[in-house]
């Protein structure tokens, strides 16, 4: 699996569990177990955004990886021509 498909797998997940920790408020509310399902809304919630953190960061060491690579390239393009 390429990390471009593992970026969206996590982004995607973190937003299907913060869409469940909406969910499980809304019923807990309305049955009148709020105690239990928001303490189970709130570990969605983390971990909802621990996936979408992950993807956010997977992203930015892609990018700088691709960078640096880029930099590297230009500076050893520039030693073969003045050599």
């Amino acid at each position: 699996m390429t990390q471009t498909k593992m970026e969206v797998v996590f982004y995607g997940l973190g937003i299907l569990l913060i869409s469940l920790a909406i969910l499980l408020m809304w019923q807990g509310a309305s049955f009148g177990t709020t105690e239990a399902s928001f303490a189970i809304a709130m570990l969605t919630t983390m971990l909802g955004t621990t996936c979408i953190s992950i993807g956010f960061f997977m992203r930015v060491q892609s990018n700088w990886v691709r960078q640096k690579d880029e930099l590297h390239d230009r500076r050893k393009k520039k030693s073969l021509a003045n050599s």
